[in-house]
Order: structure tokens, then C-alpha cells, then sequence
């Protein structure tokens, strides 16, 4: 028997599956068992699995899905069917909402051909021609 300042070193009981229990003041606790060791591979894989993840939030794009553009100038790119009046200022341009989009961070658009040009592509094929970057077009 040891004796301690406590009292008496008690030997501690063990439960069925052979791992032994810790004793404290309000319960028993299992004991944990020793960490595994790691393999230096993995923790390799994680880290870079990690940092990737935080390179792809950085580089996460805002993009605008579906974008009508057309032009108040009617001799170059005709109307089949005109534009409503309080939406024909030069507001749908792309030189407005390229600056509309810089305005409100949103990096890229995909524009659609509006309904006022019927099937004449000549304005939405000039925008993304001119800016390849930043607008994608639906047809």
C-alpha cells in the first residue's frame, strides 16, 4: 500500500473492456487513450487541401446572370420592336453598366439578347467583343 496526502493509493477499478477509470470528486471519467501517432503525409495533404480552400475564397468572383443590354442608336443596331420609352435613356447600355458593374464589384455578366432586337445579334455580339473579359452571352 502507498500512502499519499490524500489517504491511501486505491488501485483503479477497471472496466469490462479494460480500460481503466479515473476517479475525481463529482464522477468517473473513461481515460483517453494515447493520440495516434500522424503521418507527416497527411498533415501535408491537409494543409494544402486548407490552403487551396482559402486561395479559391479569395479568388470567388461575383458575377450578375442575366444582364439585357441594347442602345438608343437605332441607325446602327435597328429595333424589331422599340424599347419602352422610360428605359431607353442610354441606362442598358455597355458602357453604362460595365460602369455599373465596377460600381458594385461584380467582376463578370452574362448578357441576353432583349426582346427589342428580335433576332439581330449585331449589339450583344459588338459588347462581348469588346470586352471578351467580363461579358458571356446567351443567344
Amino acid at each position: 500500500r502507498m500512502l499519499t496526502a490524500a489517504g491511501p493509493l486505491r488501485a483503479r477499478p477497471r472496466l469490462p473492456w479494460g480500460n481503466p477509470v479515473v476517479r475525481s470528486r463529482c464522477h468517473a471519467l473513461p481515460r483517453l487513450a494515447a493520440p495516434r501517432r500522424v503521418s507527416w503525409s497527411w498533415l501535408a495533404v491537409t494543409a494544402g487541401l486548407s490552403s487551396m480552400a482559402r486561395a479559391a475564397a479569395r479568388r470567388s468572383q461575383r458575377l450578375d446572370s442575366h444582364l439585357h443590354l441594347w442602345t438608343p442608336d437605332e441607325a446602327t443596331y435597328p429595333w424589331a420592336t422599340a424599347p419602352p420609352e422610360h428605359l431607353n435613356d442610354g441606362r442598358a447600355t455597355t458602357e453604362s453598366f460595365l460602369q455599373l458593374m465596377d460600381a458594385n464589384g461584380i467582376e463578370k455578366a452574362v448578357v441576353v439578347q432583349p426582346i427589342n432586337y428580335g433576332q439581330d445579334y449585331k449589339y450583344l455580339l459588338s459588347a462581348m467583343q469588346s470586352h471578351p473579359e467580363r461579358l458571356l452571352g446567351v443567344f
